[in-house]
């Protein structure tokens, strides 16, 4: 009999550890998602029977933003607090309309700056408001929380490029108390 360190037989526990491995190695391969389960992603064959009618996302566009969200009022939508919040005379509604029950919102435009000083003057004072947080002039964007008359208004003075300036009121009701 030949001694075994003379045959260079593996050992017991060598062979053991390797296929111990191997086992590992296989069995954690057949737990792997497969390709198009990961995270969404689409593998090439999902990617080339694609006849194009996904939605704009999966054919990396943009969104069609529908004609009506474009579309601007120039009527004060129903139930507007024309009240506690009277627009004053001669001020021309450049877009309006109600974000939610109790939340309206009202741009105004002006000629220039100087118009837009007296309508921003008008509102504050037509509507009875504190007007605090004020930023800014006519002249560069200015803005302004406004509170009273049962309403918290969120103000903004956007000066435009051709010279005319937009005001843009957010409007909410306040729960009396």
């Amino acid at each position: 009999m030949v001694p075994r360190e003379t045959l260079h037989l593996p050992r017991p526990r060598a062979i053991l550890s390797v296929a111990l491995a191997a086992l590992l190695t296989v069995s954690l391969a057949s737990c792997a998602p497969e390709p198009d389960e990961i995270a969404g992603a689409k593998t090439k064959d999902q990617i080339a029977e694609s006849d194009g009618s996904g939605d704009a996302e999966d054919r990396g566009e943009r969104a069609e933003i529908p004609d009506d969200a474009i579309q601007k009022h120039t009527e004060l939508p129903d139930g507007f607090p024309s009240e506690a919040f009277p627009l004053p005379k001669g001020a021309v509604i450049d877009d309006t309309g109600e974000r939610a029950s109790g939340e309206w919102f009202v741009v105004l435009r002006a000629e220039d700056a100087q118009e837009a000083e007296a309508l921003w003057n008008g509102v504050i004072t037509g509507g009875g408001f504190e007007a605090s947080d004020q930023a800014g002039d006519p002249q560069r964007d200015a803005s302004a929380t406004l509170r009273g008359s049962g309403l918290e208004v969120f103000a903004l003075m956007l000066p435009q490029d051709d010279g005319s300036v937009l005001l843009s009121y957010d409007l909410t009701a306040q729960p009396e108390g």
